[in-house]
């Protein structure tokens, strides 16, 4: 089985999420709480989309808070990216 790389967007709206398993992408979208945003609040989605923690190589998160996170969570790496950079605009308009 190929590791997985899975993605977290926190949104005022909805935590969007974002699964790559090989060649196989899925999104998933909840909800977003008035929790604070924690690896405890990351491990509760995991669980949610049935995703084993053994099973998944990289975490990436983006906005909300999510810069204030732990560097890892259960032992894998958590990258944080900055939102702008994650959609894209850091390179100007029309350098997609």
């Amino acid at each position: 089985m190929s590791k997985i790389l899975i993605a977290f967007d926190f949104g005022i709206t909805n935590i969007d999420i974002g699964v790559l398993e090989g060649e196989s992408i899925n999104f998933y979208s909840f909800p977003s709480t008035n929790s604070k945003i924690t690896t405890d609040l990351i491990l509760i989605l995991i669980e949610k989309i049935n995703i084993s923690l053994a099973d998944i190589k990289l975490v990436g998160v983006t906005g909300g808070k999510s810069s204030d996170l732990h560097n890892s969570v259960e032992g894998i790496k958590i990258i944080k990216i900055n939102e702008i950079d994650a959609i894209g605009f850091n390179n100007g308009p029309g350098n997609f």
